[in-house]
């Protein structure tokens, strides 16, 4: 939920008994918080970046400075960057080489490589990123585990007994991205976002991406998460050319956490899930 009322340290008691994650997005801040000891407490924010401070790293230190609950010392703290420029490449390509070539002008733009291993794929997420707002958060959040919004959709899709052999594809709707994992088992055949908004292009987009992998659209499985909204309008389009097209469950034991976890991006909603 969107507010102006700022987070503040006495919102909640014992930090130390809490977790914190945030998303940052070109748009805004997304804020989790989930607590290690008590049911139905998770506190979900999303904080726009000021529209009046140009510079990223200033509007970004202008929101932080701003909710001062995000200071405190918390039992752990993930940070998920959404950048607009990223790649996935494999293990056996040498990430240095790579933002050379595909961004050339990255200094001169102020942009910093992130590298995040994409478990249990044998890839990792290169990622090209804002330096000041990057070295902000290394600096305010010395702790914190940092990385793309991709890591934590890829292990929660693999983990448990969803890690078959069989082809799958995922979906993952954001309030405008449409972000793409198709795999079987642990070899990753597709991944991507796309910055849509319409449901006629996200099916483009997706549809587009089927045909150049090995899902089969008449037996393979496609699974879309996020709002309820944004499902309702796509998965009609999908499913004129696609046999199987549900909705993602909602993770039982997220929803433990508090019904405020239904209206977090889903890449860190999993968050917990997965670390533990």
């Amino acid at each position: 939920m969107d507010t102006d009322q700022p987070l503040t340290p006495d919102l909640i008691d014992r930090h130390t008994f809490w977790c914190l994650a945030m998303e940052l997005t070109p748009s805004a801040v997304e804020v989790m918080l989930t607590s290690t000891v008590e049911d139905n407490s998770l506190i979900y924010r999303r904080i726009p970046l000021p529209a009046d401070i140009p510079a990223p790293h200033r509007a970004l230190e202008e929101v932080i400075y701003r909710n001062p609950l995000l200071l405190s010392d918390f039992r752990s703290t993930h940070i998920i960057l959404r950048p607009r420029h990223w790649a996935a490449i494999p293990d056996t390509v040498d990430p240095a080489d790579t933002s050379a070539i595909l961004w050339p002008d990255a200094a001169a733009d102020n942009l910093s490589p992130l590298i995040c291993p994409l478990k249990p794929f044998s890839a990792a997420a290169l990622a090209m990123t804002d330096r000041s707002s990057l070295g902000l958060l290394r600096r305010t959040f010395s702790d914190a585990a940092i990385s793309v919004h991709m890591q934590p959709l890829c292990s929660f899709i693999t983990s448990g007994t969803r890690n078959s052999g069989v082809t799958k594809a995922f979906v993952n709707l954001g309030p405008e991205s449409v972000d793409l994992i198709i795999y079987s088992g642990q070899r990753l055949q597709y991944i991507n976002t796309f910055e849509v908004t319409d449901p006629s292009d996200a099916a483009y987009y997706i549809l587009a991406a089927v045909e150049a992998t090995s899902f089969d659209r008449m037996n393979h499985q496609m699974l879309i998460s996020g709002p309820p909204s944004r499902r309702e309008a796509l998965m009609p389009l999908l499913r004129k050319y696609i046999n199987y097209v549900m909705p993602q469950i909602f993770p039982a034991a997220a929803l433990r956490s508090g019904r405020e976890a239904m209206d977090a991006p889903f890449e860190l909603t999993v968050l917990p899930l997965i670390r533990n």
